[in-house]
């Protein structure tokens, strides 16, 4: 049967991952950025994304023998309660996590739990356990956590943000308004009028990476741009939804409420995965502007909170 010219391009894209897994090569060196870049665009094949994400985060290179059996040898501490909370409510609906303490939802408790011990000044905060569920998709649990702990502890992706303070989620709310008023000072008004901060709808985007906001096709693909880019990603994407959401915004939500509501439960269908990411390429944003908006951001509610 001959394939669809669908069916040659994604196996071409492939063979190009596993051009880049066999022989092994470093995807953090530099000289791989920009081929890097390209192909997370165009959306990791799923029979790569584990190794994809492991290898261009160096959650390999963290990886250290025996250090999670080790983690998960302690003795409980207040965060596994918090955890235990929530364990039921990642991801009910999928075959992994849908049973009672069934293996899915028993790794995922592991994860949460070496982590909390791991790095105690974060412990366990609502939202990580979406983002461990998601890599336990692509994953065995050790490999899980070790690229849970890559990305929550680098600056280039959420070092802080699940931070007991938020200050650096406050910080970044703060960033995203003065962003989203150069994009387009008529829907800020709005929000402005309307008192509807980035506070509100930011910590539910960026805390669980979208997971729990667009589409699951749509999660996946800026999951491949947001691990091989960085946070940039994130604000990019933030802003492009916004961008998608205006006119509705405008039209259709007269009140914080309403607006609210819309941000809160973004529908599925207007978030189609190659439309959204489309629009995220087209958001103009300089690494270097973000780095410095970020850094003055930061200062200011470091000394605000001194």
């Amino acid at each position: 049967e001959p394939q669809s010219r669908g069916d040659q391009a994604s196996a071409a894209r492939e063979r190009q991952w596993v051009s880049l897994f066999d022989p092994p090569v470093d995807l953090q060196e530099a000289k791989y950025a920009k081929k890097l870049k390209g192909l997370c665009r165009e959306g990791i094949p799923d029979s790569c994304r584990g190794c994809a994400w492991t290898r261009m985060t160096g959650a390999d290179k963290m990886k250290q023998k025996g250090v999670y059996q080790n983690l998960l040898a302690g003795n409980h501490i207040p965060a596994f309660n918090a955890i235990e909370k929530d364990i039921s409510r990642c991801f009910p609906e999928h075959a992994l996590f849908h049973e009672p303490n069934g293996e899915g939802q028993s790794n995922l408790r592991n994860v949460l739990r070496a982590y909390a011990v791991f790095n105690p000044e974060v412990g366990y905060c609502q939202g990580m356990g979406m983002i461990a569920g998601t890599m336990l998709m692509y994953m065995p649990p050790e490999d899980a956590f070790w690229l849970l702990a890559a990305v929550l502890g680098s600056p280039k992706y959420l070092l802080g943000h699940h931070e007991v303070s938020l200050a650096r989620l406050r910080a970044d709310a703060v960033v995203f308004s003065e962003l989203l008023g150069t994009k387009s000072r008529k829907l800020a008004k709005h929000l402005a009028v309307n008192e509807v901060q980035p506070l509100i709808y930011l910590p539910q985007w960026f805390l669980t990476l979208f997971t729990v906001s667009l589409p699951w096709g749509s999660v996946l693909r800026i999951w491949d741009m947001f691990l091989c880019e960085g946070i940039k990603a994130l604000f990019r994407v933030a802003l492009a939804t916004m961008l998608r959401s205006q006119n509705h915004i405008l039209a259709r939500c007269p009140t914080a409420g309403d607006i609210m509501h819309h941000l809160l439960h973004l529908p599925p269908e207007q978030f189609p995965p190659d439309q959204l990411v489309a629009d995220t390429l087209r958001v103009r944003l300089k690494g270097r502007t973000l780095q410095q908006l970020r850094a003055q951001s930061a200062a200011a509610v470091r000394a605000a909170d001194a």
